[in-house]
């Protein structure tokens, strides 16, 4: 008898114990959201770190008791390859196959052709790591890059009052938009321009450098790729003459892999050793989490994602209009500072950093 009872217990709660989670309280749906990224490729490099970054964001939301209102949020990264036509049709099938409520990109994302009006008519929030095109459209996309005009100012105001340049060069490669050094000329006294060169091959460089130093030039503002910044580099080996680097796409791999002869200045939102409380946290974070330090990809996608999910948070629902009006009224204490959106474009801190002997140094800082 008493055997027969212990049965009958167990099979009322083997029964029993299902039901009771079933009629327990039902996680809510998770807020599905789309990354694109070059994940392979040339460019895979900053492709994996954003995926890193966004990744440690996501992380940290879901093991906090908060979440967004309760949700949580799951990533769907994409590969992209580094090409405009690719980013545009990943993009379509994050929206209209995955039905994601908003998307991460980065400079492929930003020259998507049509993307306002994708994001606008799907009412999807696309936050991209780059800076705003000129006369963009932009209701549904927020950009959180630096943009060219400030580069430009940050490097002249330095190059003025802290290099005491007197005679400054200019080259540019004519394939390279000239923005930054556009706006350059506008804060740098004229007077002390002595010229400016420009080239379509990388061979012109030499006879460049050639005049530059016949012109007694002591400081070279310079656009061009990332390899032709190391040639400049090594053509002025000997001449102590540095170089203020106006490209906008602030990969410094090549440039710390081996010393350079010559110092770079560089203008950025993010480096490793930034000597701010809230840097150092991430970088720490990250370095345990990845094994690697984080880089300024990793960075402004970590806090592009806590951006938007604050956004989430603020409208208390992933309705994309409401979203995307939230994150007009988003303020968030970022890895490098307070970081907010002003038309679309996110004002955020912007650092000029030394490069010398494979070592970044923090040279000056510029607040929003």
């Amino acid at each position: 008898m008493k055997s027969t009872r212990r049965r009958w217990i167990h099979l009322v709660l083997l029964f029993w114990l299902p039901a009771t989670g079933c009629f327990g309280k039902k996680e809510p749906e998770p807020i599905w959201l789309g990354h694109i990224a070059p994940l392979s490729g040339p460019e895979r490099g900053r492709g994996t770190s954003s995926r890193q970054g966004i990744l440690l964001a996501v992380e940290e939301l879901n093991a906090s008791e908060e979440k967004i209102n309760g949700r949580r949020a799951i990533v769907i990264h994409a590969d992209a390859r580094s090409d405009a036509r690719s980013a545009r049709a990943v993009l379509v099938r994050l929206i209209t196959i995955n039905q994601v409520r908003a998307v991460f990109g980065g400079k492929e994302t930003a020259r998507i052709e049509g993307l306002s009006g994708l994001a606008a008519t799907n009412k999807v929030p696309i936050v991209v790591a780059a800076a705003r095109p000129e006369n963009a459209a932009s209701s549904y996309v927020f950009y959180t890059g630096l943009v060219p005009q400030r580069r430009g100012q940050a490097l002249a105001v330095f190059a003025d009052q802290e290099l005491k340049t007197k005679h400054m060069a200019i080259a540019l490669d004519e394939r390279e938009s000239p923005s930054v050094i556009e706006a350059f000329l506008r804060h740098m006294p004229p007077g002390k321009i002595i010229g400016r060169w420009s080239f379509k091959e990388s061979e012109q460089l030499k006879e460049i450098v050639g005049e530059m130093r016949n012109q007694k030039a002591d400081a070279v503002l310079f656009n061009g790729n990332e390899g032709d910044v190391s040639r400049l580099a090594k053509l002025l080996q000997g001449t102590g003459i540095p170089i203020l680097v106006a490209s906008t796409d602030e990969r410094m791999d090549e440039w710390t892999a081996a010393p350079l002869p010559v110092p770079l200045y560089v203008s950025t939102a993010f480096v490793p050793n930034l000597d701010m409380p809230a840097a150092k946290e991430f970088s720490k974070r990250y370095q345990e989490r990845f094994g690697e330090p984080p880089d300024v990809f990793a960075a402004l996608a970590y806090d592009d994602a806590r951006l938007l999910f604050e956004a989430f948070r603020k409208a208390d629902t992933p309705d994309g209009q409401k979203v995307r009006d939230a994150l007009n009224d988003v303020s968030l204490d970022g890895v490098t500072g307070k970081l907010a959106f002003a038309k679309n474009q996110l004002a955020r801190p912007l650092f000029v950093v030394k490069i010398e002997n494979r070592t970044t140094e923090v040279m000056k800082s510029f607040q929003p």
